[in-house]
């Protein structure tokens, strides 16, 4: 019995080195096709060395240039108008550090109004959102048990 299973593994080794040698030759068929296929290309580049095909290289390159040019001056602008709105914000911080106490107390108290009058917005949002949610899933509720369950 042990005859038979060393016997049998080793077909099935044997098999397995079989498939991989397989996909391996497969595997290098298609990487001779591919560096074949990459040859004929570059040899046509180099050989393709006309005053035509030249300018229009030199065409290509000057149109993406340019193309490039105009993503960098856009990034530009906006990185400028960003450094202008820190900027602001900076000396917006600046005055407000040079505020005497009862300013400061001022404009903390008017902002503690703003976000309470806020705050009070925002619960009753939240409780007619909430009061809508519950009278439309419970209108579901009754059309589907309706549909399901007809009265009789």
């Amino acid at each position: 019995m042990q005859q038979f299973w060393t016997h049998s593994l080793s077909l099935w080794v044997s098999g397995g080195a079989t498939v991989v040698s397989g996909v391996a030759v497969i595997v290098s068929l298609y990487g001779a096709v591919v560096a074949a296929r990459n040859y004929r290309r570059v040899r046509d580049a180099i050989t393709d060395t006309s005053l035509e095909s030249r300018l229009k290289t030199v065409a290509a390159s000057m149109a993406r240039a340019s193309e490039l040019l105009v993503l960098v001056q856009t990034e530009i602008q906006a990185r400028a108008a960003k450094a202008k709105q820190l900027a602001e914000e900076v000396e917006r911080g600046e005055q407000l550090a040079l505020l005497t106490q009862p300013q400061k107390d001022a404009v903390a108290a008017v902002l503690r109004a703003e976000v309470s009058a806020e705050g009070r917005r925002s619960i009753w949002w939240t409780v007619g959102i909430s009061v809508l949610t519950f009278v439309f899933g419970s209108a579901v509720t009754v059309l589907v048990t309706l549909l399901v369950h007809p009265l009789h």
